[in-house]
């Protein structure tokens, strides 16, 4: 039996590894991180996605974790509705299947981790090809050896570094973006409202089905290189931005600022 070895225990990793181990592969899924990683903002699935989620047969699972959205919203400074598309219009933002990244991720695991084996906080620190397999260093210093090593990890993971080298490049698109959660308040309903701030930035917020809102703020900037910046320093850089900008940004400082919530910038 083929040895796969998947980097990546997120969306992408599981569900690679359950049609290669329907297939008859023997599948191995590494995660660098020490646990499953359920934070992460709403995904919408529709289309290819649904009709994947039907052939597995966990549908139904993903529409029991709906997170309830009813449509998007438009809105000014003042909070006022500028246009509305419900989720049942032909050009909806949400979609039939709206899930937490979370819920999927931990659907996902819950359905493959019978036929497929799992290693948290696990990395692949030295690849090495041979023509017909490829030996591999873990970060404890274990070494096997696979038929086929598969990065369905970030953009920026090790894996990926290991496989393509300097040749691994990254076009900026000219914004920077974030994801966090908060926490909801008499404003908050079951729409999600989008807000289009001074100075090239956006601020969406959705309802979740967890009684928290979950915040994107994306903003226009000319700084291209990546910075690896620590927690207090990405809610330094988020509170320069939504200061003084209208709507909900001055409460969306204010959880920043209250450290309560943990936070996605890039």
């Amino acid at each position: 039996m083929k040895r796969i070895l998947i980097s990546g225990a997120g969306i992408a990793g599981p569900v690679l590894g359950y049609w290669l181990n329907k297939a008859g592969f023997q599948v191995t899924i590494i995660e660098i991180e020490k646990d499953l990683r359920t934070g992460g903002q709403n995904i919408d699935i529709t289309d290819a996605g649904r009709d994947v989620l039907k052939l597995m047969g966990i549908e139904g699972a993903v529409r029991d974790n709906f997170t309830g959205e009813k449509g998007l919203r438009f809105v000014d400074h003042r909070g006022k509705v500028k246009a509305e598309f419900p989720k049942d219009s032909e050009i909806s933002f949400t979609r039939d299947l709206e899930i937490l990244r979370g819920d999927l991720v931990k659907i996902l695991f819950d359905f493959t981790k019978d036929d497929i084996s799992y290693k948290f906080g696990c990395e692949v620190i030295r690849l090495n090809h041979e023509e017909n397999q490829v030996n591999v260093t873990f970060n404890d210093n274990s070494s096997d050896s696979y038929d086929c090593f598969i990065a369905a990890d970030g953009m920026g993971s090790s894996s990926r570094k290991l496989i393509f080298g300097n040749d691994m490049k990254m076009k900026y698109l000219g914004i920077w973006t974030s994801y966090f959660t908060v926490e909801r308040t008499d404003y908050d309903d079951d729409w999600a409202k989008w807000y289009n701030a001074p100075d090239g930035v956006v601020v969406l917020l959705r309802p979740d089905n967890k009684a928290s809102m979950r915040a994107s703020v994306n903003y226009l900037s000319d700084n291209s290189e990546y910075q690896p910046l620590s927690v207090d320093e990405k809610r330094e850089k988020l509170v320069n931005v939504l200061s003084n900008k209208g709507w909900e940004c001055d409460r969306l400082v204010q959880s920043l600022k209250k450290k309560m919530t943990s936070i996605w910038v890039r």
